[in-house]
């Protein structure tokens, strides 16, 4: 049997390091046999396989997660489930057509009506909606032909039927010529235009058909004297048209008329005109007569 080398280690545990520790060589062959080491004799280095394996272990919320191998080296960053991201500050939308100063509409639910908001509308005027501007020259008298309505009231007054009678003014075989009754009327056509037929009953009657342009009474400085001494508006008028005769010189002729209105109530306007044929009968009548307003 072989020998076995013994070594007793009497050293403190003060005084006892690794280092010391120095196994007796053995020889070829020999086993070397060592003394368990008391308590506190000595501590050997721990082997770093014969640790035992740790489960991983779930990290707690809120729980610092630090790297294998620093210990109380805490990691610069920590993972919490319930960590919130930082808040972003959204710009207020910019929102059109709004006067400075004006708050921004409500929002409101899909399908509701949105009240407009008050806003500074500028319109422009369209080509077509622009006035054409008046070219007349000063002096020159324009017919009003717009807005046609049959007994209107024109600018010499109201519209009329009424009687009186017809002086005969030189020689002429027609009415117009010779003394006779008047039936005559005014239908105003528009504010400047009349309608002025009259029909002269004697032996051949004879009927006038002019068309009047109305002025007002300050059209001429004779009509606006008038109308200042009399404290009454005298209208003029003239006008031209056809004068139909019946009889045996029976003709249609050319007529010129010219005359004065002179409204003298509400209902009463008294008018005095001249008329005349020029061509197949040659005839002058002056007409006096009173006209009840309609």
């Amino acid at each position: 049997m072989a020998n076995i080398a013994q070594t007793s280690l009497d050293a403190t545990p003060s005084s006892v390091t690794p280092s010391t520790l120095t196994p007796t060589p053995a020889a070829p062959g020999e086993i070397l046999e060592t003394d368990p080491v008391p308590p506190g004799a000595g501590t050997a280095l721990p082997d770093p396989l014969d640790r035992p394996v740790v489960p991983p272990r779930a990290v707690e919320p809120g729980e610092s997660v630090r790297a294998p191998g620093t210990p109380g080296n805490p990691p610069p960053f920590s993972i919490s489930p319930d960590r919130t991201l930082p808040e972003r500050t959204v710009p207020n939308p910019v929102t059109p057509n709004l006067i400075p100063g004006e708050a921004p509409p409500e929002a409101t639910i899909p399908g509701e009506s949105t009240p407009e908001p008050n806003r500074l509308e500028i319109q422009l005027p369209s080509s077509s909606s622009q006035a054409e501007p008046d070219r007349t020259p000063p002096g020159t008298f324009t017919p009003d032909t717009s807005g046609i309505s049959p007994g209107r009231a024109t600018r010499s007054g109201s519209s009329y039927l009424g009687i009186g009678g017809n002086i005969g003014l030189g020689s002429g075989d027609t009415a117009l010529g010779e003394g006779s009754f008047s039936v005559f009327s005014k239908v105003g056509l528009t504010s400047n235009l009349s309608l002025r037929p009259n029909v002269l009953i004697s032996d051949d009657p004879t009927i006038l058909v002019p068309l009047t342009l109305d002025f007002i009474p300050l059209v001429t400085e004779a009509t606006e004297n008038l109308s200042r001494r009399v404290g009454l508006n005298v209208s003029p008028y003239i006008g031209a048209g056809v004068a139909i005769s019946t009889g045996d010189d029976g003709a249609v002729d050319f007529l010129a008329t010219g005359g004065v209105d002179v409204p003298i109530s509400d209902r009463i306007t008294a008018t005095a005109s001249v008329s005349a044929t020029l061509f197949d009968n040659p005839a002058v009548g002056l007409l006096l007569g009173v006209g009840y307003n309609f």
